[in-house]
């Protein structure tokens, strides 16, 4: 699988590099430690994304980096460039934007994910997966390791400003290095990592200090409005567009919050369910061990990881509440709706 990504990388000039909307650590990450090898491989190099790097994540691309797709200036690079990346993300129907230049380019396409592909082959798979070249290791904790992996094949050096977001997409896949898929070999990276100077505090504060008063007051609501059912073990909030506009929040990722819900010793499962415009809603899934919620999400078209995955559907959001509860209730052996009962 290297052999052939470094001989279609000699073989290359022009390169793009992308994730999926609203690039997370791990997309994000990937893409800019990737992209600095590139470049210092004399390769030019473009990070395009449909959406502009959180609040968050932006320390890591002091010098704008990752430009925020233009169909006008950029689409036709896209089509014309040798080599297209497609890093965290292995669903066309998560390129926004983005999808029919991707799907319309002349380049070869090269997919490197670890989400859950079902049915997915090495090479061009067709229909949703039409990649040229597909990476895919589900039980890496990471796209970040594989990134890792091609960046030393490539030969380095592995300088800080590649070390940096390395690291970052390994604290945010791994869940601070406490999620399921963390290894020995993502503890290993990690230690190469903080080996080139990655200041482990820095990052932190960077990622998960910066939440701003909207966040935190619409924290402060999920934390006493949430409800429980299954004995305790799921747990989920809902929050309308009034709430969400009221507290200046439109603009927050608040996906993230449900992991507070953890600290309850019992649950296994947490969701919150957010009002979206347009009549749609987006909901952020959690679990612990081996409850799946990425088998949850696929089957109303989300997905992702085991115990972190989302969607977003086209229901109201009482409907989308009622309809996806019915299914969670289903994975808690001896509820009244599980199939055991």
């Amino acid at each position: 699988m290297i052999d052939k990504l470094l001989e279609w990388i000699r073989e290359s000039r022009n390169i793009t590099i992308t994730t999926h909307m609203n690039p997370d650590g791990d997309g994000l990450g990937s893409e800019l430690a990737l992209s600095r090898q590139l470049r210092e491989a004399g390769k030019r190099v473009r990070v395009l994304n449909c959406d502009p790097v959180p609040e968050r994540y932006r320390f890591l691309d002091p010098d704008e980096e990752s430009e925020v797709f233009q169909e006008d200036r950029d689409a036709a690079f896209i089509r014309d460039c040798d080599l297209l990346f497609v890093l965290d993300n292995s669903s066309m129907n998560r390129m926004g934007r983005m999808e029919e230049p991707i799907r319309t380019t002349n380049a070869r396409k090269i997919c490197i994910d670890h989400h859950v592909m079902p049915g997915a082959k090495e090479g061009g798979n067709g229909g949703e997966n039409p990649w040229d070249l597909l990476w895919n290791v589900p039980e890496t904790a990471a796209t970040g390791e594989l990134v890792f992996q091609l960046i030393v094949a490539l030969g380095g050096p592995l300088t800080l400003a590649k070390a940096e977001p390395l690291y970052v997409t390994l604290v945010t896949d791994t869940g601070n290095f406490r999620f399921s898929k963390t290894n020995s070999q993502s503890h290993e990276i990690a230690a190469q990592l903080l080996a080139c100077g990655v200041n482990p505090v820095k990052v932190y504060q960077e990622i998960f200090e910066r939440n701003s008063v909207a966040f935190m007051r619409l924290l402060g609501y999920a934390l006493t409005n949430f409800q429980e059912d299954c004995d305790g073990r799921l747990v989920w909030v809902t929050m309308n567009r009034a709430r969400i506009t009221d507290n200046g929040a439109e603009e927050e990722d608040t996906s993230e919050m449900v992991n507070f819900f953890f600290q309850i010793y019992q649950v296994r499962m947490a969701i919150l369910f957010k009002e979206l415009p347009g009549g749609k809603t987006k909901v952020s899934l959690r679990s612990k061990g081996d409850l799946d919620v990425n088998r949850l999400a696929v089957q109303f078209g989300g997905g992702g990881h085991r115990n972190a995955s989302g969607i977003v559907v086209d229901l109201p959001l009482d409907r989308a509440t009622e309809t996806i509860l019915g299914e969670a209730r289903k994975m808690f052996p001896g509820s009244p709706t599980s199939p055991s009962n």
